[in-house]
């Protein structure tokens, strides 16, 4: 089966990061111990649902381009976001397509989520 959005427990790691994931497409609502998926259509969430990212809604957080340092601290260019369906990264075109960091997993979702939180813990967002 596809995983369409992130995890109540992915939503609640990236607000415990600072994240603030109020611009979320979707929502998830408690309902008799579990949740309803629900599509958002008020610009505020109320206290009880859980905001759900989709996949487009993380690569709308992820940078374009993030900077490169070199070794003595200064920034020597910049990476490009690569997506494919098998990862998420950040590549440098100008070091033999070197990539700083790369993700792959199973679901491109998790990858994405996993590319989201390195760059807020880097301060990229």
């Amino acid at each position: 089966m596809r995983k369409l959005v992130l995890s109540v427990e992915q939503m609640k790691e990236l607000e415990m990061l600072g994240i603030d994931t109020s611009d979320a497409s979707l929502y998830y609502y408690p309902y008799q111990n579990t949740y309803i998926l629900g599509i958002r259509f008020e610009d505020k969430f109320d206290s009880l649902k859980v905001p759900a990212y989709t996949l487009e809604d993380i690569i709308e957080k992820l940078p374009s381009n993030i900077p490169e340092e070199s070794y003595d601290g200064y920034c020597s260019g910049s990476s490009s976001l690569v997506i494919t369906k098998k990862y998420t990264g950040y590549q440098s075109w100008h070091l033999d397509d070197h990539f700083v960091i790369k993700f792959e997993e199973s679901m491109l979702i998790d990858s994405a989520f996993k590319m989201l939180k390195w760059c807020k813990e880097r301060n990229h967002i």
